[in-house]
Order: C-alpha cells, then structure tokens, then sequence
C-alpha cells in the first residue's frame, strides 16, 4: 500500500466515525457522495466558530490582555478547520468517493 493510500484509509477512518460528525452528523455524506467546498466551509464554520469562541473566553480567563485579539480567534478557527478540510479531510473523501462511484451496482432480477 502506498503512503497515499495509507493516509487515505486513516483520514477516512477518522471521517466515518459519527463522533467526529456530532452534533451535525446530518452533514456527513454518504461514502460514494463527493465532499463539497460548501460543505466544507458548513462544517468548519458549524465546529470553528464555537470552538474559537471558547478559546477565546478561556485565553481571556487566562490572561486578560488577550482580549484584543479576541475577535481574531473566533474568526481564525473556522478557517484553520476549513484549510485542513479542504486540503486534506475533503482529497481523501473524495478518492474514496470516486473510486466507489465507479463501482458498478450489481443490477437485480427480480422477475
């Protein structure tokens, strides 16, 4: 097996477990469905936004100075979770989404 296939196989491990969907596991598509940029940006905004504004509240506990950049990580997390969607989570997927699109589905006979 390659390295590209072995990362792959982990990345895709990662991204078929429900718990690394929750609590929008309605936004994960089936395996042979492509990965969207619009579902990537959905998601990274849906899981960042909340995140960053909890870093944000816990390095302001920290250290209170901190504050002025604030506004920096709410925003930045969504992006950071978007550039790691779209450069390695939403490759991976979609190798494995392509590759069962050409499977071919076994016609039934029911007659």
């Amino acid at each position: 097996m390659s390295s590209l296939e072995t990362l792959e196989s982990a990345v895709n491990e990662v991204s078929d477990k429900d718990w690394s969907w929750w609590p929008f596991l309605w936004l994960r598509p089936a395996q042979h469905e492509p990965m969207t940029l619009a579902r990537m940006a959905t998601v990274a905004l849906l899981f960042g936004a909340p995140i960053g504004a909890m870093l944000t509240v816990f390095a302001t506990m920290l250290s209170p100075e901190s504050k002025s950049v604030a506004p920096v990580m709410v925003g930045l997390f969504p992006m950071v979770l978007f550039f790691i969607a779209s450069v390695l989570v939403g490759p991976m997927w979609n190798r494995r989404a392509d590759r069962l699109a050409r499977v071919p589905v076994p016609v039934r006979n029911d007659s």
